[in-house]
């Protein structure tokens, strides 16, 4: 696993992209070597440029995951969502922010083996911004010759957050709704028996991941989402308890999980 330290970057984009979710860029030596899913902690306090907009206001780091690693091009895919990514959301072309990373354990891609067969889909379960954690792992797995099936599950359509990209490296993608009722748990079940997956990764809903503890499919789950505050391990809000009734830190230990090993 690559070294953490801290760099300083500058943003290059961060533009709104659709319902509250913006896409953020920046040039990181650092973060071109980040695993799927892996994560930084970013804090915009490095900036010197329009006080009052950032800095003393951001005490703590917050964490990301990686959307896509393009031509040394780091990119950040969130939703504002609180105090804190509403602060990104202000971030110009030119401010400086502070990334420490990449950080956190990976996906298991499983280059070697049966499940490497092209006879069976991966398959990617995201919910929401969840989605986001899981492209650059879908990318990847594109890129070593696996099969690649995405279930996008929204609220509607306009937080649909399927684009070229998400299509790029799948060979299905199904978009569910909660509007029209095909996001149900029920509706998931059937299209993932119908693709029978080799493996599944999910991120974005704890429904969805409970419900994949009771299927027979091998099920990774990133849970990046309880990682509200500093991504360092030091604050201890994002303690996951295992079968075994150990807790660990998902910044620490995770943020990817068997889901089968992991009370959710």
């Amino acid at each position: 696993m690559s070294h953490i330290r801290i760099e300083n970057v500058k943003i290059i984009g961060n533009e709104p992209v659709k319902g509250g979710y913006y896409l953020m860029s920046f040039e990181s030596e650092r973060m071109l070597s980040a695993l799927p899913g892996q994560f930084m902690s970013l804090s915009a306090s490095a900036s010197a440029s329009a006080p009052g907009r950032m800095g003393h206001d951001m005490p703590l780091r917050r964490p990301f995951t990686v959307y896509r690693l393009n031509s040394g091009i780091t990119e950040v895919l969130y939703k504002v969502a609180g105090r804190g990514t509403e602060l990104f959301s202000t971030l110009r072309p030119g401010d400086a922010i502070s990334c420490l990373g990449p950080k956190g354990n990976f996906f298991p891609i499983f280059p070697d083996g049966p499940k490497a067969g092209a006879d069976k889909k991966f398959l990617l379960l995201g919910r929401g911004v969840g989605l986001a954690c899981l492209a650059w792992l879908g990318h990847e797995l594109k890129k070593s010759g696996k099969g690649v099936a995405t279930i996008a599950s929204f609220r509607d359509e306009s937080s649909n957050l399927v684009n070229e990209y998400i299509r790029g490296f799948s060979d299905a993608v199904h978009e569910i709704f909660d509007e029209g009722g095909t996001s149900s748990v029920e509706n998931v079940r059937r299209l993932i028996d119908e693709i029978s997956p080799a493996v599944i990764y999910t991120c974005g809903s704890k429904r969805l991941a409970r419900m994949l503890k009771d299927t027979p499919y091998e099920a990774y789950v990133s849970l990046e989402e309880h990682m509200g505050c500093c991504g360092l391990g030091g604050c201890y809000t994002c303690v996951v308890k295992t079968n075994g009734g150990e807790y660990v830190r998902s910044c620490k230990d995770g943020p990817c999980f068997n889901v089968k090993e992991v009370a959710i």
